[in-house]
């Protein structure tokens, strides 16, 4: 028996990932609470866990159609991938603050 699993429409947030040809590198995150866009203008400023997320699927064949690996995500194409997070997983654009940070 597989495991059951979540569709990747039915996860809380997903990013797409866009490596653009100037070196920059776009993220679209969507999620239940809303939309966000962030352009990095470097692959080495990404956060770490979504840069081991990426080096993970870009082992697959840009030119095929490739699976979806459950908790990390899928190559769409030669540049474009989607990248699932994990509880606690940020891309740097969350502008609230936390409890800990105002000492409460």
């Amino acid at each position: 028996m597989t495991p059951s699993r979540p569709l990747p429409w039915e996860l809380y947030r997903i990013a797409r990932v866009w490596f653009l040809k100037d070196g920059s590198v776009k993220i679209f995150d969507w999620s239940l609470s809303g939309e966000d866009e962030t352009v990095y203008t470097s692959s080495d400023n990404l956060p770490p866990w979504m840069i081991s997320k990426l080096a993970v699927l870009m082992l697959f064949d840009p030119d095929k159609i490739n699976e979806e690996i459950p908790g990390v995500g899928r190559r769409i194409s030669a540049a474009v991938f989607w990248v699932y997070f994990n509880e606690g997983d940020d891309i740097g654009n969350d502008t609230r603050t936390s409890s800990e940070e105002l000492g409460t």
